[in-house]
């Protein structure tokens, strides 16, 4: 399965969820590390774009991540969710959550409903899973991101 992420040329390839670790996110506490990637490019980018102010989007690049077919992968669904899993900012609930599937080791990753587009789906990777020794980087590049999108970011 390919997977995609948007994160500052710095971080790019690195696969150790370090930075969620020291900060948390919406799916993971701080202290338990995380890679957040999503099932679509595009995703990926409109993720990035609502956390980040535009000028600091020169940096950034895409990352596509090849994760083992035979991986285990669970997919979650809005029922399955806490009643404030798409709230922002994200909730406790979420972490909590994400925090317990992460900490039990039996999935590589798990698939959530973005909470900007609830048809689509963020992937949050296990990087202490022991199949993350098979997670290829398949590709990267720098990202440009074109003027048009200035005006609803200022």
């Amino acid at each position: 399965m390919e997977v995609y992420r948007v994160t500052r040329m710095l971080y790019l390839d690195d696969l150790t969820g370090e930075g969620s670790r020291r900060h948390g996110g919406r799916w993971n506490h701080i202290g338990t590390p995380a890679l957040y990637a999503a099932s679509h490019r595009s995703l990926s980018m409109l993720e990035a774009l609502v956390y980040t102010p535009f000028r600091q989007l020169t940096d950034y690049g895409l990352a596509v991540i090849h994760l083992p077919d035979e991986a285990p992968v669970l997919t979650l669904t809005p029922e399955d969710l806490p009643y404030d899993w798409d709230a922002f900012p994200s909730r406790h609930s979420t972490a909590q959550l994400g925090t317990r599937l992460l900490q039990q080791g039996r999935y590589l990753a798990f698939r959530v409903p973005s909470s900007l587009l609830p048809e689509e789906q963020n992937i949050v990777i296990n990087p202490l899973h022991p199949l993350m020794r098979q997670v290829q980087m398949a590709s990267q590049r720098r990202l440009t991101f074109n003027e048009r999108f200035k005006h609803i970011m200022s």
